[in-house]
């Protein structure tokens, strides 16, 4: 316990000392900055979460499945419906996305959260092929759309680093998550690492609506002066 709380404080302080070298850097090599963009922000910790749900989900599902008595084809088919959707619905998630992306990226969090929930009480295979579906729905129907709106709350040539940092952010908050829930899962069995993933994406979608403007809104409005600061 102590040295994982010691290598907890140690990456703390790197990571701080790392966005203090970056600040004063001319040249920065990650724009840290660019989280000071509300919009950009809530959308990098959506994606993060959702990432985190599909990485918990397919290792936490075929445990749950094993343990309920699923067999290969079901288990099989509880996969494809946890990724399959990625693969067939960006394109209809782009137009969605046109009108709605708030709204859509704030109800994939809020399916993935009640869906965590439910897995707290169901116990049959039929229940772990609804949640793979809700999940994978909400997964698909998402598929790129965090990022897409994101860059819009960046200054144009300031696009590039803004992609970067985004993956940056998103990858890190999907380790942690996995991370958190491998920890929760270990204490308190599969499901308990359902939930871990679960508040996170609740209280992602909770971000998202408050730090997001309504569709009327222009980003420029969104970008907290930094079109005036780069440079």
């Amino acid at each position: 316990m102590v040295g994982a709380a010691g290598l907890l404080v140690l990456a703390a302080a790197g990571v701080a000392r790392l966005v203090r070298v970056e600040r004063r850097a001319p040249v920065p090599a990650i724009p840290v900055d660019l989280l000071r963009i509300p919009a950009y922000r809530a959308y990098a910790v959506a994606t993060g979460a959702l990432m985190g749900m599909l990485v918990v989900g397919l290792t936490v599902l075929p445990q749950l499945g094993s343990a309920y008595g699923m067999g290969p084809g079901q288990a099989g088919v509880m996969l494809s419906l946890l990724t399959v959707p990625s693969t067939v619905l960006p394109l209809l998630a782009a137009r969605l996305a046109r009108r709605l992306a708030r709204w859509l990226v704030t109800t994939a969090l809020s399916a993935c959260a009640a869906t965590a929930v439910v897995l707290q009480v169901a116990d049959r295979p039929a229940a772990l092929l609804v949640a793979a579906g809700v999940v994978g729905l909400a997964l698909g129907l998402t598929e790129g759309v965090p990022d897409g709106q994101a860059l819009r709350y960046v200054p144009a040539r300031r696009g590039g680093a803004g992609a970067a940092l985004f993956s940056t952010v998103r990858m890190t908050l999907e380790t942690l998550v996995l991370a958190a829930a491998t920890g929760a899962m270990t204490a308190l069995g599969p499901t308990a690492g359902m939930a871990v993933a679960g508040a996170g994406c609740l209280a992602a979608a909770l971000v998202v609506r408050r730090a997001v403007p309504s569709p009327a809104a222009s980003p420029a409005e969104n970008r907290g002066g930094l079109d005036a600061s780069a440079g």
